[in-house]
């Protein structure tokens, strides 16, 4: 990519790649991961029970998944390493929950630190289900 520029009156996102390197689907699948991700995580205090997938889990965690799966894919395909987004997005959420304890404490009268370090922990067993083994189903 060669830049990005917000129009913050507009609502909108420009971003300036070459299309000879990167295909416009490649772009269009990163952002569509990256939108994925903050709209769960902008979305994220819902106390009510979510809809849920075949396999138990919330549309949300299954859909974060992927694109936490995706993204994986790209940072590898990138720079021939792999990195475990599904364990190193609810540490940055517990980080993010702990730093805002440390300077705030637990803010009770406002968005708690308390619940990003919960959300991370949420995050964190959603995106690491138990696998059923051979005959048994999994419960959760």
């Amino acid at each position: 990519m060669h830049g990005v520029e917000v129009n913050h009156a507009a609502g909108s996102v420009t971003v300036k790649y070459d299309a000879q390197t990167y295909g416009e689907t490649g772009i269009f699948g990163l952002l569509e991961d990256l939108d994925v991700l903050v709209g769960t995580v902008l979305d994220a205090p819902h106390l009510e029970e979510a809809p849920t997938e075949g396999n138990g889990h919330s549309k949300a965690a299954v859909t974060l998944a992927g694109a936490l799966d995706d993204l994986d894919k790209r940072v590898a395909g990138l720079t021939g390493h792999t990195v475990n987004l599904r364990t190193l997005f609810p540490l940055g959420l517990a980080g993010l929950g702990v730093w805002r304890i440390v300077e705030n404490g637990l803010m009770a009268e406002m968005v708690p630190g308390w619940l990003l370090v919960w959300l991370a922990f949420d995050a964190f067993v959603k995106l690491h289900p138990r696998v059923a083994q051979k005959g048994t189903a999994a419960t959760t």
